[in-house]
């Protein structure tokens, strides 16, 4: 990232004075860095090399606290959209555990997947388009469930499941919607109480997978089924096609849920930042 001569002096002259012991001066360096933003972030990478001990420490301290204020803020502008933008979101929450993420280059691999098996889906017709990703997912390129680590919290973030192939329902099955979207494949996610799934409809056509199990389509009498043996009594808007909304409110659930078992309690407070306007929503089940 590139920033001005002036700007990287002015916070160098901010970084002297973190340790200066009046409140005052405290609050109007943290006022500025706020205000500064990301750009701070640079030069503030090139003072932590530099300082040891709770000098390093508190400068770390700052850059996450900037870097996560610009996370929340793009957060809450997505989920404000009347359908937040899928890809954007699963990317976000992916860049706030990983800074550095080189997110055009993940989303060039989606690409380079989707025009691989194009001819193959295009020579398909109706849901059979669908059967043919699907396949390619599961079966070509190895993606599955993570059944010997479901608990691991790279399970939630698309770019480890995207290199390690293994991840939770809802991710796995997030990567086949946004394969699908650069396909034009009507595929949409479906936010079933305990196993998330995905599915193709159109006019004729609903068929449901379960990316997580080999990505095998099933039909709606089969969700019906796992509902009532895991006690739940099965409701029509389980089925439907979820928002965008929906679906990152369930991933950030899961994380929120793994980051307290785990007693990891930064992401804890700032998971919980990101949930709070959506908590009682009712897109969440």
């Amino acid at each position: 990232m590139l920033y001005q001569p002036t700007v990287k002096s002015e916070i160098k002259a901010l970084v002297s004075l973190l340790d200066d012991p009046d409140q005052v001066v405290q609050e109007a360096i943290h006022l500025r860095f706020k205000e500064l933003g990301r750009r701070a972030i640079p030069a503030l990478q090139e003072a932590h090399k530099k300082m040891q001990g709770s000098d390093r420490d508190k400068i770390g301290r700052l850059m996450q606290e900037l870097h996560f204020k610009e996370i929340e803020s793009h957060w809450r502008h997505i989920m404000r959209m009347p359908d937040a933008e899928l890809e954007h979101g699963v990317f976000l929450l992916a860049l706030h555990r990983f800074p550095g993420l080189n997110v055009k280059a993940l989303q060039a691999q989606l690409d380079e997947m989707a025009q691989y098996i194009k001819p193959k889906v295009d020579s398909a017709s109706g849901v059979g388009k669908a059967f043919v990703l699907s396949s390619f997912l599961c079966n070509e390129l190895g993606f599955k469930g993570n059944n010997e680590h479901f608990s691991d919290p790279n399970n939630s973030y698309i770019n480890c499941v995207i290199e390690a192939r293994r991840g939770i329902p809802v991710t796995l099955c997030t990567i086949f919607i946004l394969l699908g979207r650069r396909l034009g494949l009507p595929i949409y996610g479906v936010n079933m109480p305990a196993h998330f799934l995905a599915k193709y409809q159109d006019e004729t056509h609903e068929v449901f997978f379960d990316i997580f199990n080999g990505g095998n389509p099933i039909v709606k009498e089969q969700c019906i089924q796992f509902l009532i043996k895991a006690g739940i009594k099965p409701q029509a808007k389980y089925f439907q096609a979820a928002s965008g909304q929906t679906i990152l409110l369930r991933m950030i659930c899961n994380l929120l849920a793994v980051s307290q078992a785990k007693k990891k309690s930064r992401f804890v407070k700032e998971l919980g930042i990101l949930m709070e306007p959506w908590k009682n929503s009712s897109h969440i089940s």
